[in-house]
């Protein structure tokens, strides 16, 4: 799933994931500062999860952890 800019049609960021076997994994979710706290990284993993059920994934296994929006991860 991309983001994309309305008027430049510039990538911003978006999600990569797969399923396999029953099972969803996100690989790589992005959004630039200014796309954060919007609702948008919640509406792309909505719209991901939805596409993840309709291949037939159920439920996550047992100890599979989220992560929180506010992680960030910086150098020094």
């Amino acid at each position: 799933m991309l983001v994309k800019d309305a008027a430049t049609g510039a990538t911003l960021g978006g999600l990569t994931g797969r399923t396999s076997l029953g099972l969803w994994f996100v690989d790589l979710l992005y959004l630039p500062d200014e796309l954060r706290g919007t609702g948008l990284g919640s509406r792309i993993l909505a719209d991901a999860e939805a596409e993840a059920r309709r291949r037939g994934c159920g439920l996550l296994p047992q100890g599979a952890q989220s992560v929180s929006f506010g992680c960030r991860l910086t150098s020094l």
